[in-house]
């Protein structure tokens, strides 16, 4: 399909997990007591996980959340820090 945008409905997934990414990274930036709340809250669940893992980044990103500071999901590689601080980020164990 040559000179023809292409709509494939795989690219909304694409777009809706960047933009839970990029909230994510603004929830941690620029914390809210909003985003700090559902940290703390997503925190509790994420502290026991056996997917709970130390990662490379995250050890260099200060965090209020003890629980979570330089941890990442071994299911989505993502920095604890940030994902619980995105409100329409789902854990791919269904936790929470």
């Amino acid at each position: 399909m040559d000179g023809y945008f292409y709509f494939d409905l795989k690219n909304i997934n694409v777009l809706d997990k960047l933009n839970n990414i990029i909230r994510g990274w603004k929830g941690y930036i620029w914390e809210t007591n909003e985003s700090k709340s559902l940290a703390l809250k997503r925190a509790v669940v994420c502290d026991g996980c056996e997917f709970a893992e130390w990662g490379l980044i995250p050890q260099f990103m200060d965090d209020e959340v003890k629980q979570i500071k330089g941890l990442q999901c071994a299911k989505c590689s993502c920095p604890l820090s940030t994902l619980l601080r995105s409100p329409d980020s789902k854990c791919e164990e269904g936790k929470w």
